[in-house]
């Protein structure tokens, strides 16, 4: 039976390709029987396989004279198998209390964590590849499988554990619970048993005690077998939508460089609507992917968030989400933009500064937007020329000073002879000017008329007619 094993993880390894002649495996040995028989079995196929093996333990504190019980037995186990050692403790209750996450989420991350950092430092010690080994079993799979469908996950989380994710092996994925436990006994090799895994005060405890043992005797023999192997389907699936969803991104999303004012990060993903002409599951995945690029990671991302920000193709200008990972999706008049948010600022809050400054007329006034120059003509009914940049007022009927600045409350312009007003707000809406980029524009206003939304249009309230003597010519130039 024991040849049998070793034989069967043999082959699994090499049809997942895990290891290669001249690897390093850093083997996570906890001391429990699963990762026991894993560095055990790893030490038998050495010699054919050629990798080198290190075993790195980490102690959660959770357990006190307990897990450095378990440390110590890692520590003696290493040295009566002549395989290098290493140790970190991380004390996970005081990180899960820090980062307001579960103690179980804690101490996978103080795990991960540390083999991470150990496999960081075999690369710079000169290991060329180095390879972290996890000492999961199929009865894991199966768990982590029905523990995310209660959860309502993607096909990405149907996947279950991956044999090879990253820098990432798990040589005994091949095996039930059962026979690594018979492999222990056949072997007589000795193991640490931790209680608070025969507890059932965790979720995948009481999945493990109670509902995989009911299944695999009122539903179906083998439940755990055929769970890993729906598993397999899932991620070929997985696979297969991801790399579609990678080929597709470019020609319905595109980088946009954001306003230096705004809430966001320096760059965002616009979501353009021809995405909406793909198949429903191509869009979700083609905006997770996006997500993803985005903000490194989508973890935290739901189902519903991916609809919602699908949804907001349909809606109108201005509307807003806020997502997880950090980040939002603007409906704008492109499409949606993406954005991650930058941390607040307590000074500044990341708004943009209100800006007010006074114009000299005539003359030239050096401003925060650009320069202004200003002068005066007599008019008799000739024709002027107005271009984007230069506008022309009659001056008569600027009653106060003119100031250049930033938009505020109450602002509001003067359309057509009838004299009505319009909020400067609806007016940049109807204009189709992007919301981040409106608390940015250049104003020429006097009070809270404004005369011209510099670059866009003017106001009718000081308009050149018949009854205009004297004119004033307005150019702006931009700020190089």
């Amino acid at each position: 039976m024991r040849k049998e094993t070793e034989q069967r993880v043999l082959r699994f390894m090499r049809e997942k390709e895990m290891l290669t002649a001249g690897d390093m495996v850093i083997a996570g040995v906890s001391g429990g029987c699963d990762s026991v028989v894993m560095l055990r079995v790893l030490l038998k196929l050495q010699p054919l396989l050629g990798y080198s093996i290190l075993v790195f333990h980490v102690n959660h504190c959770i357990r006190g004279a307990a897990a450095d019980a378990d440390e110590a037995f890692v520590r003696g186990l290493c040295e009566e198998l002549a395989v290098p050692f290493k140790a970190a403790a991380v004390d996970v209750p005081a990180l899960a209390k820090e980062k307001g996450i579960g103690v179980e989420e804690a101490a996978r991350e103080a795990r991960l964590g540390a083999l991470e950092k150990e496999r960081s430092a075999q690369l710079l010690y000169g290991a060329e590849r180095v390879r972290i080994a996890l000492a999961h079993h199929r009865d894991d799979l199966a768990e982590t499988v029905l523990f995310r469908l209660c959860r309502g996950s993607s096909l990405r989380g149907m996947s279950g554990i991956r044999p090879v994710r990253e820098s990432y092996i798990r040589p005994l994925l091949c095996l039930s619970r059962a026979e690594i436990e018979t492999y222990a006994r056949e072997l007589g090799c000795r193991y640490c048993t931790d209680e608070t895994n025969l507890e059932n005060t965790y979720t995948r405890n009481r999945i493990r005690h109670d509902i995989l043992p009911l299944l695999e005797t009122e539903v179906h023999t083998g439940t755990s077998a055929h769970i890993a192997a729906a598993s397999e389907w899932f991620s070929e699936a997985e696979d297969y939508f991801s790399g579609l969803a990678e080929k597709l991104l470019p020609n319905h999303c595109s980088a946009v460089d954001m306003d230096e004012n705004v809430e966001a990060a320096d760059q965002g993903i616009m979501l353009r609507r021809s995405l909406l002409k793909e198949e429903p599951i191509l869009q979700k995945y083609i905006v997770r992917l996006a997500l993803e690029k985005l903000a490194g990671q989508s973890d935290d991302l739901k189902l519903q968030h991916i609809k919602d920000i699908l949804a907001l193709l349909e809606n109108q200008a201005g509307r807003k989400l806020v997502l997880p990972c950090h980040s939002e999706a603007l409906r704008t008049y492109e499409g949606v933009l993406l954005s991650v948010r930058k941390k607040e600022n307590p000074d500044k809050r990341n708004k943009p500064e209100k800006i007010t400054e006074q114009v000299v007329i005539p003359g030239e006034t050096d401003t925060s937007f650009g320069t202004i120059r200003t002068s005066f003509f007599d008019y008799f009914g000739q024709k002027y020329e107005e271009k984007r940049y230069t506008k022309c007022f009659d001056y008569d009927k600027i009653k106060g000073k003119l100031c250049v600045r930033t938009r505020q409350e109450g602002d509001y312009l003067i359309l057509g002879k009838g004299g009505g007003h319009k909020s400067l707000s609806r007016y940049l809406i109807d204009r189709k000017i992007p919301l981040q980029k409106r608390d940015s524009l250049p104003l020429l206003a006097e009070d809270h008329h404004v005369l011209w939304v510099i670059g866009e249009g003017k106001s009718a309230g000081a308009a050149i007619d018949s009854r205009t003597g004297t004119g004033v010519m307005i150019i702006f130039e931009d700020k190089k």
